[in-house]
């Protein structure tokens, strides 16, 4: 179904129409910073809500019965401009980790735009492309029993353009995705250009496979769907009041109970407990001993693209615990456990997230179960926000990276029970401060393991209470 298009309105004005539905324009409760400003080198300008089967859009020829094929080489992650074995230069937007329902605008204009909003974006990528005749925004709508078929959404103009396409909400799990496409003429034959890249969308992990391609959640609350009907004579126009909530990806749903860590332990610094712990066992073990519980730290660009490759932001412990170690050795510093090194994690996390989205398919309201809850409720199932940071078995722990005041609590996530039982403790400091004390003083560790730590090594026990 093609989007509707309205000229600008000025912004005391509300937008027509209030439908999330696919075509259907914005709703008028936008923030201020998205009222389109007067800018009289604009001379088109459209606002659409569109819903996506597929997190990419295409700028395209009209005629291509499905979408080109995307050149994932470029130097873009939002902005890919190729040309194709017909001679056509094509364009393609990535959304995101996810699909469903986004805000997109367009602005066909008559001179490049300054950017000076670059605050208001995450990711924003400037260069220019050739747009073919009877050039269309179009976006692929998947079937299982049919091969993708093209959907025309917008006509666009043809020859040589600038372009920059703004993006913000690309994470994974945001339910606030909104994109911007600008097109002018031009005579200059530009390469993709990245002006700013602050979401967590990795090019390179997308087009690898490594991660589970979901639905985001659809913008809440909704709008009503009811039609507009003007004011009757001699009345004042109603405008909805404006929103004071936050933006719904650090809302935390009421879905389910947050639950106190069984450890009663506050968070303390990371870092400080690991060395800590590094303390004991070297003073009371061989040098050679240290190395088998645990590896060199990882660097801080490491950390980075790893963080990028689970699509959801991390809590600035978490980060430090993989600069602390990358991964155990061969003996355990955890009871029962190996400590993850970050490609094991990214490789238990992909691994997790396609089980779970296989297991909970066709299910309503699983794809994203629990990733807007807050931390430490039970989500009954993987989701991308837990990271584990270590496993055996099918048992894992993880960090919990949802919103709340518990984010980043430590929880054990178990291939038949999930995470039924609460989060052991609030921070992985935490964690570490009870295992530092049990090893320092042979104290049980999380009730049911006892350690002995000699000049040989660290062996652990198991020998639950009761």
């Amino acid at each position: 179904m093609p989007a509707r298009d309205f000229p600008p309105t000025p912004d005391d004005a509300s937008p027509p129409g209030a439908s999330w539905r696919v075509g259907a324009p914005r709703p008028a409760t936008v923030g201020v910073s998205d009222q389109p400003k007067e800018d009289v080198t604009v001379a088109q300008r459209s606002r659409h809500i569109i819903e996506l089967s597929h997190p990419e859009l295409y700028l395209a020829p009209a005629a291509y019965p499905y979408a080109p094929v995307v050149d994932t080489g470029g130097p873009g992650t939002l902005l890919a401009v190729y040309r194709d074995h017909l001679g056509n230069e094509n364009g393609c937007l990535w959304i995101g980790w996810t699909y469903g329902v986004i805000d997109l605008d367009l602005e066909i204009r008559d001179t490049a735009p300054d950017l000076t909003d670059l605050d208001d974006w995450e990711t924003v990528e400037t260069g220019t492309i050739d747009l073919p005749p009877e050039a269309t925004l179009t976006r692929t709508t998947l079937s299982s029993v049919r091969p993708p078929e093209i959907d025309h959404l917008l006509s666009l103009p043809t020859g040589p353009h600038g372009i920059a396409v703004s993006a913000r909400g690309r994470d994974r799990a945001r339910a606030d995705v909104h994109i911007r496409l600008q097109l002018w003429p031009t005579t200059a034959d530009e390469p993709v250009r990245t002006r700013k890249h602050d979401d967590t969308f990795d090019l390179r992990v997308y087009s690898g496979g490594r991660t589970v391609i979901g639905r985001h959640p659809d913008p809440t609350p909704a709008p009503s769907t009811a039609p507009r009907h003007p004011p009757a004579a001699g009345t004042a126009p109603q405008h909805e009041p404006a929103s004071d909530t936050v933006p719904v990806h650090d809302q935390v749903s009421d879905a389910a109970p947050q639950r106190d860590p069984v450890s009663e332990t506050p968070a303390v610094p990371v870092t400080g407990q690991w060395e800590r712990l590094w303390r004991v066992v070297m003073n009371r073990c061989d040098r050679e001993v240290w190395p088998s519980l645990a590896r060199t730290g990882a660097g801080t660009l490491a950390v980075d693209r790893a963080e990028a490759g689970t699509g959801v932001r991390w809590p600035a412990e978490l980060r430090e615990w993989f600069t602390l170690h990358n991964g155990g050795g061969p003996a355990d510093l955890l009871p029962g456990m190996t400590l993850l090194s970050l490609e094991q994690m990214l490789e238990l996390h992909d691994l997790q997230c396609a089980i779970w989205c296989e297991l909970t398919a066709g299910e309503p309201g699983t794809t994203t179960a629990g990733g807007n809850a807050a931390a430490s409720s039970e989500a009954g199932r993987f989701v991308p926000e837990f990271v584990p940071i270590a496993e055996r078995d099918g048992t894992m722990l993880v960090c919990d990276t949802r919103p709340g005041p518990l984010r980043g609590c430590v929880t054990e996530f178990g291939k038949d029970t999930a995470d039924m039982a609460p989060p052991g403790w609030r921070s992985l400091g935490a964690l570490l401060a009870d295992l530092a004390h049990s090893i320092e003083r042979s104290t049980p560790f999380d009730s049911n393991f006892l350690p002995t730590l000699t000049e040989q090594g660290l062996i652990w026990e198991y020998s639950p209470l009761g």
